[in-house]
């Protein structure tokens, strides 16, 4: 099975956005921020208008800076990657699949695939805890079953599957 894949700077961000918040590190940032949130809320009037803000501080910086700084990051790499934005040809097959941008192919076996996660609109195949293959689900629309399948099948040391 032969595709063109494009990536866009939203699907990095979307990529960045799931590797960093699904990770106990995310969950815990979130909870921080939610701790001073609350703690903002009831410091109101009862201490120092310093403390009131640094804990609103805090709370914006894991639900909207990091957002942000993720966001613009996305799109620098974007920018600066000359495959984000132009076209990857992709030929799955039940050894792998081997990814050209026209000058230059990797070849991965699926042995090598770690970790298969879905968010809404990317599929993602991890080959190290920092690296994936970002492969945005419209690119299959006429055949995401048979793709689905595919990699259910043939990735079978990875965790997790594609739904």
């Amino acid at each position: 099975m032969k595709k063109r894949i494009t990536l866009s700077a939203h699907n990095i961000f979307e990529f960045s956005m799931h590797h960093t918040y699904f990770t106990v590190y995310g969950f815990i940032g979130v909870m921080i921020s939610l701790v001073a949130l609350v703690g903002a809320v009831i410091s109101i009037g009862k201490t120092e208008v310093y403390n009131t803000i640094l804990l609103f501080i805090v709370a914006l910086m894991f639900t909207v800076i990091q957002p942000v700084m993720i966001y613009l990051k996305s799109k620098a790499q974007a920018k600066k990657n000359r495959s984000i934005g132009t076209y990857l040809e992709y030929e799955f097959n039940d050894e792998g699949f081997t990814i050209s941008d026209g000058n230059d192919s990797d070849k991965v076996i699926w042995p090598s695939i770690l970790k298969i996660t879905t968010t809404k609109n990317l599929v993602l195949l991890y080959t190290t805890y920092m690296r994936a293959f970002i492969i945005p689900k419209d690119s299959f629309k006429d055949n995401y079953e048979e793709f689905k399948n595919m990699i259910n099948n043939n990735a079978k040391n990875a965790r997790g599957m594609i739904k």
